[in-house]
């Protein structure tokens, strides 16, 4: 599970405030907020500063939603694995090379 913070983001416009004057009122880093903006993850003491200075529940501001799929990139073929597997282990293509048949 991951939080999405689509929540913070509305909140912010139905208050007609920004992320840098959110940012500022919550003393958080700029990283921070990037953090925020990509949906990755950050300390639960940030959620909390959040909250503080607007005065909200953690449940207003973030959801708990289900890890995305990863993508192409990140995805393991078992032809790779297996292929892997054998380089790792010197493969069996390599131990036949230059060996004369007797």
């Amino acid at each position: 599970m991951a939080l999405c913070y689509n929540r913070l983001w509305k909140l912010l416009i139905d208050r007609g405030m920004t992320r840098t004057q959110m940012r500022l009122a919550a003393g958080i880093s700029t990283s921070t907020l990037a953090k925020l903006s990509k949906g990755e993850d950050v300390n639960s003491s940030i959620l909390v500063k959040i909250c503080d200075a607007l005065q909200c529940n953690i449940g207003d501001i973030a959801d708990c939603v289900p890890e995305a799929t990863p993508n192409r990139k990140e995805r393991h073929h078992p032809w790779f694995d297996t292929r892997r597997k054998e380089a790792l282990e010197g493969g069996k293509r390599r131990e036949t090379r230059g060996l004369k048949r007797v």
